[in-house]
């Protein structure tokens, strides 16, 4: 983060606020290609465990997926009695399933083992998929109960 806000500053002072505005569409791609490349070097380091014991992959996608459920859960539970609107409640529904990913890569990659690394780093790829299931399926039945 401290990166990038030194990267925008520079840009901002180096060229202008509107090449800035007009270059910040592409930055996106640079944080997915890091993402990316995570990921690919977490499941590169563990891909000879993975090899020999494929239950692991499974207990993965299983653990986050119920990582996930709980998640949404004690989130749908806290917008109920915080009396949210709908609209309130799946922000902080998709904020807390989508939140701290480069915190807790980077607190994984410096103090545990790389398996880890490969729980964290394989998070975003099931996330994406969950968090269009949240949306489209959950989304408008969650609009009912919190009427």
């Amino acid at each position: 983060m401290i990166l990038g806000y030194i990267i925008r500053k520079y840009i901002i002072k180096q060229y202008g606020l509107k090449t800035f505005n007009e270059i910040k569409t592409i930055l996106p791609s640079f944080s997915a290609t890091g993402v990316l490349l995570i990921i690919f070097v977490s499941v590169l380091k563990v891909s000879d465990k993975i090899a020999h014991h494929p239950i692991l992959f499974i207990n993965v996608g299983l653990t986050l997926f119920l990582y996930f459920i709980i998640q949404t859960i004690i989130s749908i539970i806290i917008a109920k009695i915080l009396n949210l609107k709908y609209e309130n409640a799946m922000i902080l529904i998709l904020g807390a399933t989508a939140s701290s990913q480069a915190i807790s890569l980077s607190v994984a990659a410096t103090n545990f083992t790389e398996m880890t690394v490969f729980v964290l780093s394989f998070k975003p790829v099931l996330q994406v998929g969950y968090i269009l299931f949240l949306i489209y399926y959950i989304g408008p039945k969650l609009k009912k109960f919190l009427i």
